[in-house]
């Protein structure tokens, strides 16, 4: 790999630096929960713009898509927009949506996930158009929406809108600056135990459907110790998120009890399996198990009703674009990479999980950091991350061109 087309890129990356921060400082001061993201759309398609992108773009669903370049391949980066709920800004050191920065690190919500990435991949952009390093390429950069709440559903738009047709993505979500190439899947599942009700006084005279959940919550904690686990992907699990039983009049056991289940897959699970298990933990028959279903609307007015079952995926590691992403990373961080599995769920879950894109990840940000308080990514990172997303086309051009 060149070396004097690293340190062409690292040194534009310098000059970009403090125009990239103030971005970001901004971005991070726009709320943006999910199918609440239109100003920080807005405010990046005009950074998009100012950057000098050949084309900017919204699908219906909200998404914002960048173009730069009009080669034969297309490359396709993503970083979504929406953050996780506050929480209680008391737990907080700084005011979330100060966009606070010192020497080291940028801190607020959604600095590190995602909205770091998305910084880093707009003066990527830019440099690279200024270094003219995008032969062969068309470069997508697109800042997507409602990943918080149910990844992938954005993709399902854009490819099903014809605005991407990638041969590739790569996905900003934070790898520790480490090369992910997959993730288990998820399913989100309501569960209801059923009885009878009974004056309190008489416990055991009808079906207590709170004891009876009871019963199946130590059977979970049972089935997941046994659950199986594959070498890179990890372990199956599941968990309990939630128990309710309706409001009842005082002295009456409840007739119904519902669970909140959190269901992750590994490689050969499969969601019918997942599914089966579950009714298995209630011998007597007393509980219901369906998949729930994301019909919320976008910004736009736009439902795109899915089921919550996001398929678990792996793009392998002798893949040529994995080796790609490893030279890549290797060159800009003067050392080999982690090449790892991410330890939640991403965008991906689409793109190659259901549509077949080959989709690798590298991103700055700490894994640990995501859905935390006190949220922050350090400045290097970024800078890091620019010259990566910068140098990257021109490695994949090359692997394809070798026959790799």
């Amino acid at each position: 790999m060149p070396r004097d087309r690293i340190t062409a890129i690292q040194r534009a990356a310098e000059r970009v630096r403090d125009r990239m921060l103030r971005f970001l400082r901004e971005l991070i001061a726009i709320p943006s929960p999910p199918a609440g993201e239109e100003a920080a759309v807005r405010r990046t398609a005009r950074e998009m713009q100012d950057l000098g992108f050949d084309a900017v773009e919204r699908d219906v669903l909200g998404s914002v898509v960048g173009t730069l370049g009009n080669g034969p391949f297309e490359l396709l980066y993503d970083a979504h927009l929406d953050t996780v709920c506050l929480g209680d800004v008391r737990d907080w050191d700084c005011d979330p949506f100060l966009g606070r920065i010192d020497e080291t690190h940028v801190y607020g919500l959604g600095a590190s996930n995602n909205k770091g990435a998305m910084a880093a991949m707009l003066y990527a952009a830019h440099v690279l158009r200024e270094l003219d390093l995008l032969q062969g390429v068309t470069l997508r950069v697109v800042g997507s929406i409602m990943e918080e709440e149910c990844e992938g559903l954005c993709y399902r738009s854009l490819l099903q809108s014809g605005l991407v047709r990638p041969d590739l993505v790569v996905l900003g979500k934070c790898t520790d600056l480490g090369v992910c190439r997959g993730q288990r899947g998820r399913m989100e599942c309501r569960g209801v135990v059923t009885g009878r009700s009974t004056h309190a006084s008489r416990p055991g005279s009808e079906p207590n459907a709170a004891g009876a959940a009871a019963a199946i919550l130590t059977r979970v904690q049972e089935l997941n110790a046994r659950l199986p686990e594959d070498p890179f992907l990890g372990k199956g699990s599941i968990a309990i998120t939630h128990v309710e039983t309706p409001r009842g009049r005082a002295f009456f056991t409840p007739a119904s009890c519902e669970l909140a289940i959190d269901r992750r897959l590994t490689k050969g699970e499969s969601r019918e399996e997942a599914i089966a298990q579950l009714l298995r933990l209630a011998p007597e028959g007393n509980l219901q198990v369906e998949v729930r279903r994301y019909d919320r609307p976008s910004y736009t007015g736009q439902i795109l009703e899915v089921e919550r079952f996001y398929p678990q995926w792996e793009l392998p590691a002798e893949h040529a674009f994995v080796a790609a992403a490893v030279r890549t990373a290797a060159a800009v961080l003067g050392r080999t990479p982690d090449v790892k599995p991410w330890s939640f769920s991403t965008n991906g879950v689409y793109t190659m999980g259901i549509a077949g894109i080959p989709t690798v990840g590298f991103g700055p940000g700490r894994e640990v950091q995501v859905h935390a308080v006190n949220d922050r990514v350090a400045i290097d990172e970024l800078l890091q991350a620019l010259a990566f997303y910068a140098l990257f086309p021109a490695t994949v051009v090359g692997t394809r061109g070798s026959g790799g």
